[in-house]
């Protein structure tokens, strides 16, 4: 863990974002279960395995343009994210990646033309995730794409987001 991770005293941490040196966190916020909100750098390239696991109220989190990577379960059990946007810069995506367990469903936005890459172990998201908006552009993409393929009939044109 790290001296962030399963601490109930952070409610907000906007501040995060002024960490311009921060390239890669892992595991930074888990089980921080009162954590609502969080500021992410600029400099942010990787966001590893498990940064978000069991934040349940968190609800802001802006993923800024320049992040590449998400690790396995970086966000799980964050039941309060009703819209998570990846950037256009994201490339891979590993497995179990996108998981809220929001109970009314999340939806996410993948903003990359090209589909990321993904760790064909096991699906990228659960059932919490109810629709997948993605570039028009890149729709059929999407669809065929291997690492998407199973979750095709959730993927939609982000042109009929209605967010």
């Amino acid at each position: 863990g790290t001296v962030l991770s399963n601490n109930n005293n952070i409610t907000s941490f906007n501040e995060f974002e002024y960490f311009t040196g921060v390239t890669a966190i892992d595991r930074a916020f888990s089980r921080d279960y009162n954590l609502e909100s969080i500021g992410l750098p600029v400099s942010l390239r990787t966001i590893g395995s498990q940064v978000f696991v069991c934040c349940y109220k968190l609800a802001g989190l802006i993923i800024k343009e320049g992040c590449e990577s998400f690790g396995d379960m970086w966000i799980h059990q964050c039941y309060e994210i009703a819209t998570l946007t990846l950037p256009s810069t994201t490339k891979s995506i590993a497995q179990s990646a996108l998981r809220t367990g929001r109970s009314g469903g999340s939806d996410i936005i993948i903003l990359a033309v090209t589909p990321p890459t993904t760790n064909l172990q096991g699906d990228i998201l659960d059932a919490s995730v109810k629709r997948i908006y993605v570039p028009d552009e890149s729709l059929t993409a999407y669809k065929e794409d291997p690492g998407f393929v199973n979750v095709a009939s959730r993927i939609y044109p982000l042109s009929e987001y209605q967010g």
